[in-house]
């Protein structure tokens, strides 16, 4: 598809298009890019496209303006991620920007392109962690903010009022709950070097997780995303980066050493995958990689797989950025329906994708009626 060959100019993949489009491809082409929400990134593309290949003027203008607001407002969400770092350290806690601004460093040059979403911020108290951590961050949330929506991993924290805010008492989690102990678990054995992890973001050091982590936490991001609020080529983007960031660690793919560190780092990284039964996603999203951003087999930590991967890059163009472009279901009307309809609704979207991912699919529907227990009853101040 052309923009799959439009997002592998962008990233130096290729030099130009298997063919020159029309305007009308090249409407459909900014169409799909707001689909995705990587108008910015398509823009960059077309910059560095021959001029003989670059769109009509009217299409250029719309990705021109478009480009310049993307940049402004990472500038905002840069700023804004920075302010809310430090004032949770004023107020007792440790924390660690989970994607968004974290993932737009690992973009170079298209830093300034990536579209912004939220502020996700992983939240311990800083004296004792392991102690009722969340009921100690939402009980300090709601103090300030009464009405704070609150979810199983995060809580809303409305800060600011040109910036939303979630402060996650974990970044993600599983809804099968005996993987989700083991995720857990992992979690604690990374949290002091998550927390530590600081990197420059304008003038401000701020904490944002290793690559390492990345690597599997931003897969399970993938994961929830499919059976959440659905998945879209934004996403993959940012794992892109995470792997690239990955191989560009390692100095030379040629000598004995290098093979021996690659081989060291994805061995932890896989043995995680397999111990929280990942490898069908892992296999489809490598495939994604591959197919989508023209990554070879040697950047990849494992093989392909076509079946869930074909499946995967469906679901991707039929949904688009967190599944807002889906034409399979009236969301208005779904949003008007009683609570018990919607979900089995839902359950029965979902065990599509469990013939795909068996150990999170088939937890899905009982982790949702779980969550709406353990809100109304408070459950989280257990």
């Amino acid at each position: 598809m052309l923009i799959f060959e439009l997002l592998q100019v962008a990233l130096g993949r290729r030099d130009r298009l298997s063919m020159t489009p029309s305007a009308s491809e090249w409407q459909h082409l900014h169409q799909l890019s707001e689909q995705q929400s990587l108008q910015g990134i398509c823009y960059a593309a077309v910059k560095r496209l021959p001029k003989d290949q670059w769109p009509d003027e009217q299409n250029l203008i719309d990705w021109i303006w478009e480009s310049q607001r993307i940049a402004e407002r990472n500038k905002l969400l840069s700023e804004r991620s920075a302010q809310i770092y430090e004032h949770l350290a004023q107020e007792g806690f440790d924390a660690c920007l989970l994607k968004g601004q974290g993932n737009a460093l690992l973009y170079g040059e298209l830093s300034s392109q990536r579209q912004v979403g939220d502020i996700d911020i992983w939240t311990l108290p800083h004296d004792n962690p392991t102690h009722q951590p969340k009921r100690r961050v939402v009980e300090y949330v709601r103090k300030r903010f009464p009405n704070a929506f609150l979810r199983f991993h995060h809580i809303e924290y409305p800060l600011f009022n040109d910036a939303e805010v979630e402060i996650h008492f974990s970044p993600v989690y599983l809804n099968n709950p005996f993987l989700n102990r083991k995720l857990n678990a992992w979690y604690e054995k990374q949290r002091e070097e998550q927390m530590q992890h600081k990197v420059k973001m304008g003038d401000k050091l701020v904490a944002v997780p290793t690559l390492q982590f990345n690597a599997l936490y931003q897969l399970l991001h993938i994961y929830k995303h499919i059976f959440e609020e659905g998945i879209g080529l934004r996403q993959m983007m940012d794992y892109y980066f995470v792997l690239d960031g990955l191989n560009k660690e390692i100095p030379s793919r040629d000598s004995r050493t290098s093979r021996e560190t690659r081989e060291s780092r994805y061995e932890d990284l896989l043995a995680m995958i397999k111990t929280l039964k990942l490898e069908p996603l892992a296999g489809a999203v490598m495939y994604v990689m591959r197919e989508v951003f023209g990554m070879k087999e040697d950047e990849l930590y494992c093989a392909p797989r076509r079946k869930e991967g074909l499946s995967l890059l469906s679901e991707i163009m039929q949904a688009g950025n967190f599944g807002h472009f889906d034409t399979r279901y009236d969301k208005e009307k779904l949003s008007r329906q009683a609570s018990m309809r919607r979900y089995w609704r839902k359950t029965r979207r979902n065990f599509i994708f469990a013939c795909y991912y068996p150990s999170e699919g088939f937890w899905e529907p009982w982790f949702r009626l779980y969550h709406f227990f353990w809100r109304i009853f408070n459950l989280w101040k257990i």
